[in-house]
């Protein structure tokens, strides 16, 4: 008992003792009392509908379920709220245990919110990586189209005089290349 109690207590991870029937918190470690940001006086002795600990009470009833049809619950994914209104995304991997001939849960609990807020930000990153990369290539096969008109507008100017009214279409065609020569360079800066 004295070995349990000092893991218990000195573990990094979340871990908690309660009823399985009302969710009474009979024992819980710092871990879990920093994860929420509570004292172990307002925790223990209460349950988890009072301090509102499950942001969805279903998800409570769920994880009960799969206890009673497999024995264990290994990473159930669930959001928690804290004493700070602030919800924390956890997993959480239980057992049914007994306690003076009463059901209790033992829990650990680990705390993914920041893990998985940076996994987020991962994808929008790869996302944006994705779309730059899309916009690179459409740039430059615009940039090699818009090389063939000016080349073929100067060729064509070039055996013009400036006299005749094509020479002057050509020139407006020549500078609509230029200035979407500029946007595609603006597209490539994005």
């Amino acid at each position: 008992e004295e070995k349990f109690s000092k893991a218990f207590r000195a573990s990094p991870v979340a871990i908690t003792i309660s009823t399985k029937r009302e969710g009474r918190y009979l024992e819980v470690n710092d871990a879990y009392l920093r994860m929420l940001g509570y004292k172990s006086e307002e925790v223990t002795g209460r349950t988890v509908d009072e301090l509102q600990v499950w942001a969805d009470p279903v998800q409570r009833e769920m994880l009960i379920q799969q206890l009673d049809h497999f024995g264990f619950v290994n990473l159930f994914e669930a959001q928690f709220k804290a004493k700070s209104d602030e919800k924390r995304t956890v997993q959480i991997s239980a057992e049914i245990i007994q306690l003076n001939g009463q059901d209790c849960l033992l829990g650990t609990i680990l705390d993914v919110t920041d893990t998985k807020r940076l996994e987020q930000q991962f994808r929008q990153a790869q996302k944006m990586d994705a779309v730059g990369r899309m916009a690179g290539g459409i740039a430059h096969d615009f940039n090699n189209l818009l090389a063939v008109i000016m080349g073929y507008g100067d060729l064509a100017q070039s055996k013009l005089t400036p006299d005749l009214p094509v020479w002057q279409h050509i020139g407006q065609i020549m500078r609509a290349s230029e200035r979407a020569a500029a946007l595609t360079g603006q597209l490539l800066a994005f």
